[in-house]
């Protein structure tokens, strides 16, 4: 079973009202739905050092969570769900088997609650209404964290593992030009990590709140190629680069990443289209019949690291999710 097997069940486990109110009031939700005690604690405020994204700590045994207040915001509903997700976790035979035979058990574990808590805040159902049947955009983002109490994060997550190539959402401090986070699929991933800074005078780093930049950078951002990404890019850098679509907005930019490497060429596009990442034009393996939703589609050109098989281009679910 996959990490995002295990996520699904263990949600699948909460009664459905439950979930609606953890969603909705997650302090309020632990304490009264399982009897956990929630204590706010202003020093918690670093990411965990196995990879989590929460500025939480749970002692599973007692029934406790500790996190850094900040009062309604979506980061910090986050980071309750995720320590619940420990505590899910420690609770459950099945996850704790799959995790000792895993070769980072820890940073697993971590990934495993993140996963959790996405999959309460995120449901199916609302990542499906938002995307109708399209590949990712980065203006699905902005849409689906205005559909659902997500936090920008965990769009960009579930919006990553729906891309049909190997690719990444990233997440751009504009006041400091500094990777806030980047949700990456496909394999081997791209490795885009906290606090990388957007050199000077680099596309990304200049954009204004609501303008919009495509062309191609490399994975570490240190090199950008202003153009269409429906022309050929620079050839002597092809195999290293990224499509790439940015907006700014009002705090932050969101751009997505595509990895077009073998198949860029053969991508036709109209050059007068305003965004020319058309998912109908993106590359492709032979069609199958997808057993999720039973559609005749083709596949991403990547296959999942985790069941083999690439996402479905009429629903975007691989085997496993």
């Amino acid at each position: 079973m996959t990490l995002k097997l295990h996520a699904r069940r263990l949600v699948a486990a909460i009664p459905h009202s439950s979930r609606q109110a953890l969603a909705l009031d997650p302090a309020a939700a632990l304490a009264q739905q399982f009897d956990v005690r929630v204590v706010p604690v202003e020093e918690l405020r670093e990411s965990r050092g196995a990879g989590g994204w929460c500025d939480g700590l749970s002692f599973t045994t007692d029934q406790i969570v500790c996190y850094a207040p900040s009062r309604g915001s979506r980061r910090q509903n986050f980071t309750l769900l995720h320590e619940l997700g420990h505590i899910l976790v420690n609770e459950d035979d099945a996850a704790l088997d799959w995790l000792s035979d895993r070769p980072d058990p820890d940073r697993d574990q971590e990934r495993l609650c993140d996963a959790i808590a996405a999959e309460i805040l995120l449901p199916e159902p609302t990542i499906n209404q938002v995307l109708a049947g399209a590949a990712p955009t980065v203006d699905h983002l902005r849409q689906l964290h205005a559909s659902s109490q997500a936090s920008e994060e965990v769009c960009a997550i579930a919006l990553a593992a729906r891309l049909p190539v190997r690719g990444a959402f990233v997440l751009i401090r504009r006041r400091t030009a500094t990777v806030a986070f980047a949700a990456s699929s496909g394999w081997p991933p791209l490795r885009i990590p906290r606090g990388l800074a957007v050199p000077a005078r680099h596309p990304l780093r200049d954009l204004g709140t609501r303008q919009r930049w495509i062309g191609w950078v490399t994975p570490d951002l240190r090199l950008a190629f202003t153009g269409h990404p429906a022309a050929s890019p620079p050839s002597y850098h092809a195999e290293n680069l990224l499509q790439v679509d940015a907006v700014a907005g009002p705090r932050r930019t969101t751009a997505i990443l595509l990895d077009t490497s073998g198949a860029g060429s053969d991508i036709k596009g109209d050059p007068d289209e305003t965004y020319a990442l058309d998912p109908k034009l993106w590359p492709t393996q032979p069609g199958y019949t997808c057993s999720k939703c039973g559609n005749n589609a083709a596949s991403g050109s990547y296959e999942c690291d985790e069941c083999g098989v690439g996402p479905c281009r009429a629903c975007g679910r691989c085997r496993c999710f």
